[in-house]
């Protein structure tokens, strides 16, 4: 019989459980991007920060501004067409869960291409905020 403590640990470390994180660690995505990495909210600046963060068992999470109150677990991740990769946030502040594409460019930037919760509602279509109908910002990675 394999010890309780072993078998969490072989699940918790299981494919399944961290692919959604190779994925993301692949395709470049964990970590800190920002507009202006000098100048976010955190720092007294306009910008947001935003962090994409993996445990060391597989589970990912979506930050703002390093607030520990604005943090939402990604419960997807997968490559979708023209190397883009869509994230599923569950956002219980909202209620919602919401699906977002990011791309990346060649000069290793990134931004939302699409952002539409459970219902099919965009906030972000074909890379335009539709609120306003401003392009989305390109982010760079932050150190």
């Amino acid at each position: 019989m394999i010890p309780a403590a072993l078998l969490a640990s072989i699940i918790a470390n299981s494919p399944a459980t961290a692919a959604s994180a190779d994925v993301a660690r692949k395709w470049g995505l964990l970590g800190r991007w920002a507009v202006d990495c000098e100048h976010t909210v955190t720092k007294g600046g306009p910008h947001n920060l935003i962090s994409y963060e993996a445990t060391r068992e597989g589970k990912m999470f979506y930050r703002r501004n390093d607030q520990a109150d604005d943090i939402n677990e990604i419960t997807d991740v997968k490559l979708g067409p023209n190397g883009i990769i869509v994230l599923t946030i569950d956002v219980p502040a909202y209620k919602q869960t919401r699906e977002m594409g990011i791309e990346m460019a060649t000069d290793g930037t990134t931004r939302s291409v699409y952002n539409h919760d459970s219902e099919g509602k965009f906030s972000v279509k074909d890379g335009i905020f539709t609120a306003n109908g401003n392009q989305t910002p390109s982010l760079k990675r932050c150190r």
